[in-house]
């Protein structure tokens, strides 16, 4: 499992390798962060694969709110997703 370098607790991630100019990895996340409203999805990037940065968060105050903001992010991955 990765991990976010803002200590939240992934719920669910979706990976891939970025392109010209990107991080080597990149993806979104939906993650439990424990503020007002705890549950946001964000996208994420990594250079080593285990510890990833996040940014652009959509946050929400229920679960379905955020699988919604997790399921509508759009990330463009390099050549393949990870599996």
């Amino acid at each position: 499992m990765i991990k976010l370098s803002n200590g939240a607790t992934v719920i669910r991630c979706e990976l891939g390798y970025g392109g010209r100019g990107e991080h080597k990895f990149i993806g979104k996340v939906l993650a439990y962060y424990g503020t007002n409203d705890p549950f946001v999805a964000w996208h994420i990037a990594s250079d080593d694969g285990i510890t990833y940065d996040c940014f652009w968060g959509h946050y929400c105050d229920n679960l379905v709110a955020g699988m919604t903001a997790y399921t509508n992010k759009y990330v463009s991955y390099g050549p393949a997703p990870l599996d």
